[in-house]
């Protein structure tokens, strides 16, 4: 340097010897502007500054001030220097010399600087401390916030936030403001900045305002609904209620009671709990705090308790554990009890879907409590029959219907029966054939059928059938009925019994050939008498009868003055035709042997009187054969009246019935003798009396078959009947 300035000045020292220019004017410019006032620099933001100087030759030196402090020496026209706070209001100027001597150069404007510092800090303070965390405020009180800024100038611009809302922009560092609940959480900062722009201003500590509010107003609720008056609440079922505070931080602590006991301590809002019955008429309510002492807590109204106590499962008085039987058209009551509610609890009472109506109900007082007792009334039908017959008990704004329940069966009686005969009539030797008792309604429980009749038997699995045995003509014109009976009729002591109607019987024609009025198979006569042959036929469908041979179609076959001619057999023949069984030859033929004998001379007085004799004898035996068999069922029939017993012994039957085949070979017998022994004088009374006491005791045997016990009218025949056999008795007795 030194080399450097010695050379120059070695020039200098030859310019008067050459063209020489002295420097005259010195000019500050800043860039191409010239400096006329105050240099508005930067703190630390280097800045170059031009001393612009006349023509001169040789170089001006140019010297650089900064106060009065040389910065800068040398033929360089430009400075460059970095400003400090320190060289503020410092003036800045340069002075320039070449031929002269330096205390004769030129000086620039001396400039006043004015370094601007840009604000590089902002730090948020409540009073004289730095805020790091959450701010506490409280709600209504105002509160004063320092923004301290680094050194600058010029001064910052501060703009207040809480949340993203500007609140204050001023070059105050003081920010003053009253804190309200919604501002709970925001975040209160500053901003600051003066040379740089808005966008790039330095920022505060962002802190959080925690805005505390004194809890003032506490409400006790029920849902959404305010509380005013009694609080309803079911006993056994929770209630959940509601403590709504005023805007409370910290949040309130709330004090749940019922009556004088604290229930729970939180600062939940919500009290949830099971109302009991002790709990009735008590005041439940809550008290909440938070930065007031508890002493001075806010209370909400005090609800009275109505606990509504819900029915539970009614009692059926008498409930039986199957179906309960009931009788149709029987009037019936049924109790039922309810459990103890508050209030007293709504019965109703049900058939099936069905109400009934026709209820009574007495109230209970149980302590505190009500029980209701429900009699109802009610006719069953036959459509009861198994139903359910319920009660339901509930209070008011009870859900569920709490109900007891009783099945019942309904037994009515069958209703009259009838015998179908749509199948009569039956055919004689038909097998397998059945009637049946039949009813529209067989009752409930169904009924069994008993049968009044002389054939048949019932079926093993179902009574209402009667099987009957191979059919036979004796069937036919019997009489027969059903009666049903059932548990209805048991109890009531009813009889439900069908019409009588008659079987029958189609079969072949029964037919007896008959000479005065004896029923023969041969008759003997002698020349030049009348003779008087009837064919009777009985039978169904009615036969009509007619004899072989003959012109006539009579029942009648007659001769006048027979001869040996008209010896011989002849053939009665009766036919019928039935609208059912078509195919059926409904014929019966039957015969007699027409004996004609000449003349009898007086040699045979003696046989005939022998005839006679062995004739009254014949009839002697008959008729004391009978009295022996009618004597047999007088005695047998008085012993069985006096033992109330209402059947005749399978014994007695045969003892009948062979008495009876004895007087019918006794018959044969004596029909046979009169023929063997020729006798033709046994008179016609004789043959007559015989004739109608077998006919007695025949008719005696068929009336017997058909006798029915179980009824006060068939036991009416039945004394009739013997009468009758008595009176024949004694007819007999006196023959």
């Amino acid at each position: 340097m030194e080399r450097l300035y010695s050379v120059y000045v070695f020039y200098i020292g030859l310019i008067p010897f050459l063209y020489a220019v002295q420097v005259s004017i010195a000019t500050l410019k800043d860039g191409s502007s010239t400096v006329s006032g105050q240099l508005q620099v930067v703190s630390g933001v280097t800045k170059t500054l031009t001393c612009e100087t006349s023509v001169s030759k040789p170089a001006a030196i140019i010297v650089w001030y900064i106060g009065t402090q040389e910065k800068q020496r040398s033929i360089s026209k430009t400075f460059t220097f970095n400003p400090q706070n320190s060289d503020h209001t410092k003036q800045v100027y340069c002075k320039a010399f070449n031929t002269q001597p330096e205390s004769q150069a030129v000086v620039s404007y001396k400039s006043s600087i004015y370094v601007t510092v840009q604000v590089s800090i902002a730090t948020l303070k409540d009073g004289s401390s730095t805020v790091s965390g959450q701010l506490q405020v409280v709600s209504g009180i105002s509160k004063t916030l320092t923004c301290e800024t680094s050194v600058s100038r010029p001064a910052a611009t501060i703009v207040w936030y809480i949340g993203t809302q500007e609140k204050q922009r001023s070059t105050s560092k003081t920010f003053t403001f009253n804190p309200q609940n919604s501002d709970h959480t925001k975040r209160v900062y500053c901003k600051a900045f003066n040379t740089q722009p808005e966008s790039q201003a330095v920022t505060s500590y962002k802190a959080s305002l925690n805005v505390q509010v004194q809890v003032s107003i506490a409400t006790l609720k029920d849902g959404s609904n305010t509380v005013s008056g009694q609080l309803q609440v079911v006993s056994g079922v929770t209630k959940t209620l509601t403590c709504e505070t005023s805007v409370s931080k910290p949040a309130a602590t709330i004090v749940w009671y019922i009556g004088t006991q604290e229930k729970q301590r939180s600062i939940s809002k919500t009290f949830t709990f099971n109302p009991q019955n002790s709990d009735h008429t008590k005041q439940v309510y809550c008290k909440a705090f938070n930065t007031q002492p508890e002493s001075q807590a806010v209370v909400s109204y005090k609800s009275s308790i109505y606990v509504t106590v819900h029915a539970t499962t009614p009692t059926l008085t008498n409930k039986t554990t199957g179906s309960m039987i009931l009788l149709e058209n029987d009037p019936i009551t049924m109790e039922c009890i309810t459990s103890a509610t508050r209030p007293a609890a709504t019965v109703t009472w049900w058939k099936g879907s069905s109400s009934l109506t026709n209820i009574q109900n007495t109230n209970i007082s149980q302590g505190n409590l009500i029980s209701v007792k429900s009699v109802v009334s009610f006719t069953p039908r036959k459509a009861d029959d198994r139903k359910v017959i319920f009660c339901q008990s509930f209070v008011s704004g009870q859900d569920n219907r709490p109900s007891a329940q009783q099945a019942i069966k309904v037994y009515w009686p069958p209703a009259t029966p009838s015998i179908p005969t749509l199948e009569f009539p039956f055919l004689e030797n038909q097998t397998g054939k059945s009637i049946y008792c039949s009813s529209k309604d067989y009752g409930n429980p169904a009924s069994t059928a008993r049968w009044h009749k002389q054939y048949g038997t019932p079926d093993n699995s179902d009574s209402r059938r009667l099987n009957l045995p191979t059919m036979t003509s004796q069937m036919d014109g019997s009489s027969v009925s059903c009666q049903l009976d059932n548990y209805f009729t048991l109890v009531k002591g009813s009889t439900i019994k069908s019409p009588s109607v008659k079987l029958e019987v189609e079969y072949n024609p029964i037919t007896h050939i008959m000479v005065d009025g004896i029923i023969t198979k041969s008759v003997a006569i002698n020349e030049g008498q009348t003779l008087s042959v009837l064919c009777n036929a009985t039978g169904n469908p009615t036969p009509t009868v007619k004899w072989i041979g003959q012109t006539l179609s009579s029942t009648y076959l007659t001769f006048h003055d027979i001869d040996r001619t008209n010896h011989g057999i002849y053939t009665c023949r009766a036919e019928a035709t039935s609208e059912k069984y078509r195919n059926h030859d409904f014929v019966t033929e039957t015969i007699i042997d027409i004996i004609v004998d000449q003349k009898q001379n007086t040699d045979k007085n003696v046989s005939v009187k022998t005839g006679a004799i062995a004739g009254g004898l014949i009839v002697t035996v008959i008729a004391i054969i009978v009295i022996v068999v009618i004597s047999v069922i007088i005695v047998k029939k008085r012993k069985s009246k006096q033992e109330g017993d209402k059947a005749i012994t399978e014994t007695e039957r045969r003892l009948t019935y062979e008495s009876l085949q004895t007087v019918s070979e006794a018959q044969t017998t004596y029909s046979s003798l009169s023929y063997e022994t020729g006798d033709k004088a046994i008179t016609e009374t004789e043959r007559r009396l015989t004739y109608e006491s077998l006919q007695t005791v025949s008719e005696a045997q068929t009336t017997y078959s058909s006798l029915s016990y179980e009824t006060d009218q068939k036991r009416r025949q039945e004394d009739k009947m013997y009468e009758n056999l008595r009176m024949q008795q004694m007819s007999l007795s006196t023959i």
